[in-house]
């Protein structure tokens, strides 16, 4: 009889403990308002209907909905954070779940589509460039996603860390890209923060040019003309940017010094290697002076 007593008691206690915990993991924390905030598995009207379903483990103070406001939570998430306060933390009935063991989701939707505005933006080294993309699930655009540039930190002298961009309430999104102090192309893809899948074009490319004219080296430095000398002898000047990227297309001004008569001004532009070479002819130097 006592044994039979003893299991009648002890079965109430079970039940007990074991709903109050699967109440307490079933409604939604701060952290997984955040994750839900931050990725683009959800929508915002399917994270509203999250915390209508779940309701919160906490009561939001007024610093958390700001910071919820800051990650993009709209005005349909935050009256269902409040009629979740309003009801004492308690999910409405009418959708409760079946397994409250785990917050109800509704399925995940098809994955946002990217569309990048520029896709091979240019800038010179030691500047930055920008990089903007648009993001929408169907004809819907998503504000508040926050975005992640791979690739940028293979630029040399560029960027420390991946650029991160969060979309507008147009879902539109733009990033700062150091350009770097070496001349080249650069590729970079575009990721979503938490890794969910994006559809569309996520590829970009980032040209970093040379800056200004900023270094010029003479090759030879002086020329010796004997008297009587005939024949050319070649100048190169390479001209380069603060950083050593060789600038084409430079002009480049050779003028005697002092004034001598038969010498004009020689112009030549920089090839591609940043190299203007000129021919100086030795007839034009009647004293067989050095030049």
């Amino acid at each position: 009889m006592s044994r039979y007593l003893a299991s009648l008691i002890a079965l109430p206690l079970f039940v007990f403990t074991t709903t109050a915990h699967a109440q307490s993991e079933s409604a939604l924390r701060k952290s997984d308002l955040v994750r839900y905030l931050t990725g683009t598995t959800y929508s915002k009207s399917e994270i509203a209907a999250i915390v209508r379903r779940n309701c919160l483990a906490f009561v939001p103070s007024a610093r958390d909905r700001e910071d919820l406001k800051q990650l993009g939570a709209n005005d349909a998430i935050l009256r269902e954070i409040d009629r979740c306060v309003n009801n004492n933390n308690k999910a409405s009935s009418s959708e409760s779940s079946d397994n409250p063991s785990r917050p109800v989701a509704p399925a995940p939707a098809s994955p946002p589509t990217l569309t990048v505005i520029n896709g091979l933006a240019s800038a010179m080294s030691g500047n930055v460039a920008y990089i903007t993309v648009d993001l929408a699930r169907g004809d819907t655009p998503m504000p508040g996603a926050r975005l992640m540039l791979k690739g940028a930190t293979n630029i040399p002298g560029g960027a420390q860390a991946d650029p991160v961009a969060i979309t507008d309430a147009k879902g539109r999104a733009t990033f700062t890209v150091p350009a770097g102090t070496h001349a080249g192309t650069y590729h970079m893809t575009v990721v979503t923060s938490d890794g969910s899948p994006l559809e569309g074009t996520t590829a970009v490319s980032l040209s970093t040019m040379p800056a200004g004219a900023s270094l010029a080296t003479v090759n030879p430095t002086a020329i010796a003309i004997g008297a009587g000398a005939r024949g050319t002898r070649e100048l190169s000047v390479a001209v380069n940017d603060a950083f050593g990227n060789p600038v084409s297309k430079a002009t480049v001004q050779l003028r005697p010094y002092p004034q001598r008569v038969g010498l004009g001004t020689l112009a030549q532009a920089t090839n591609d290697a940043g190299v203007a070479k000129s021919l100086l002819a030795a007839s034009n130097f009647p004293s067989a002076d050095s030049a």
